[in-house]
């Protein structure tokens, strides 16, 4: 019996896996680790966003408070509970995917607009709570928790980022490729013809919001205890804004793109502190740069090129 060869982008695949595995060994500098860590986190996030808006075809402006969901329960049930920061990660992520249930049964039977709509009105009323309800949450001030490994090394913490990316992506590949994937992007291309052919879209919408905002508040749940403080600052708006320009440079709608994406930006952002505040400036310039000339994004431009000259996605 012969085991069917690799296809060139399943071997480019599993190349990028092993760099990425091996990249500890090769940088030996803890600061780029953490950067890359951090980048990992992003990385989750603009992947799980690009479900919704690349393949469901619905913007949610409530992304960033998700991840700022799963981080308060798991730091809180670490506080108040005493359990462990894995345990509280857990907790996190049911949180989140308790109310993203009833946030989408709710506002998912809105359409266009008005749906995102819902999700910015629910995001800024989770901020307003964390930040005035200062005895549980410290305010403005954050709430410190535990680390979720006790060590002097970045190293440990890149590779369970690395492992949460490789599960969300691995996860999110397996639906769009499963009969539920194709629900997903016909309800993401016509809702009205999705429902004529016999899709349930109402619930198609809410157990992809779900599975979404399941995953993003468990990436939240890990960088509250990576950093080791909970603070309205991780569901903020720039902290979306800067997410789906991840997800638009690297390529919405493609699987590759937002992690090319979150990447690049990320590293590019960490050069560009130097210049204060014109780095926000040189930071919309390269976003504006790629979708006048990259209106697919970088790898979404790529593999078109690619098919163009005969190549191979």
């Amino acid at each position: 019996m012969f085991r069917q060869p690799l296809s060139p982008k399943g071997f480019l695949t599993l190349l990028a896996i092993v760099a990425l595995l091996s990249l500890p060994f090769i940088i030996r500098h803890e600061y780029w680790i953490y950067v890359l860590t951090i980048g990992f986190y992003y990385a989750i996030l603009a992947s799980t966003w690009n479900v919704m808006a690349g393949y469901l075809g619905r913007v949610s402006f409530a992304h960033a408070a998700f991840a700022a969901i799963g981080a308060y329960a798991s730091a809180l049930s670490v506080l108040h509970l005493k359990v462990h920061p894995v345990l509280g990660m857990a907790i996190g992520t049911v949180a989140g995917a308790v109310f993203s249930f009833f946030i989408g049964y709710l506002s998912l039977r809105l359409r266009g607009v008005y749906f995102t709509l819902s999700t910015l009105a629910f995001a800024e009323i989770f901020r307003i709570i964390v930040t005035v309800e200062y005895e549980y949450t410290r305010g403005s001030l954050g709430l410190e928790t535990e680390h979720l490994i006790v060590t002097m090394s970045y190293i440990p913490y890149y590779y369970v980022a690395l492992a949460l990316l490789l599960g969300t992506v691995f996860s999110t590949y397996l639906i769009l490729n499963s009969a539920f994937g194709l629900k997903i992007m016909a309800v993401g291309n016509s809702e009205e013809a999705a429902e004529a052919i016999g899709i349930d879209s109402a619930k198609v919408k809410v157990v992809t919001f779900l599975y979404v905002s399941a995953l993003t508040s468990l990436a939240g749940a890990f960088y509250g205890h990576f950093i080791g403080l909970v603070s309205p600052e991780v569901g903020a708006f720039d902290q979306l804004a800067l997410i789906i320009a991840m997800t638009v440079v690297g390529g919405m709608g493609t699987l590759p793109g937002p992690v090319i994406g979150a990447l690049l930006l990320e590293f590019f952002s960490e050069y560009l502190r130097e210049f204060g505040i014109f780095r926000l400036l040189i930071f919309a310039g390269l976003i504006i740069v790629t979708v006048r000339f990259f209106r697919r994004g970088l790898y979404g431009t790529l593999k078109e090129r690619l098919i163009s000259v005969g190549g191979s996605p």
